[in-house]
């Protein structure tokens, strides 16, 4: 197995259904689709062949580090893929966030109790916005207590 640490073995399955089934553009002497894409990753090279990596319309673009990155459309896909759908999409301008706990992992700070890897999907929100999907402009208070909406 080709394991990458730090990444969820679940994207790293999804990827190789999306790499086997455009292999041909990946070339011959390709003999295992996922060790080639873990070893570009390492290397830092591109990836980003007819955009076969990200999901749900998803832009992949090279990146500065990661050799690739998927360009979510962030109102309502998140994830290393844009492989996760928010229930609803953010609005202006806010950012689809994909909130999960794994396993049995334990954090003295974790506020949010969620079952065994589940998964619960909240909106950040651009400065001036705020609600569960930044639906609602926010009151901002100047230097005089005065407020502007």
């Amino acid at each position: 197995m080709c394991d990458v640490p730090g990444y969820d073995i679940n994207a790293w399955i999804n990827l190789a259904k999306i790499i086997t089934a455009h292999t041909p553009a990946l070339g011959t002497g390709v003999l295992d689709p996922r060790m080639e894409v873990q070893a570009n990753i390492k290397k830092g090279s591109s990836i980003c062949i007819d955009n076969f990596v990200c999901q749900n319309q998803g832009r992949c673009v090279n990146g500065q580090y990661s050799g690739y990155r998927c360009q979510c459309n962030t109102s309502r896909h998140t994830g290393i893929f844009c492989q996760y759908t928010c229930p609803k999409p953010c609005l202006n301008g806010g950012t689809c966030v994909r909130l999960r706990k794994a396993g049995n992992e334990k954090d003295v700070n974790d506020v949010i109790s969620l079952p065994e890897n589940q998964a619960i999907y909240r909106c950040a929100c651009r400065e001036g916005y705020g609600g569960e999907f930044c639906n609602r402009q926010l009151k901002t208070i100047n230097a005089n207590n005065t407020s502007a909406i």
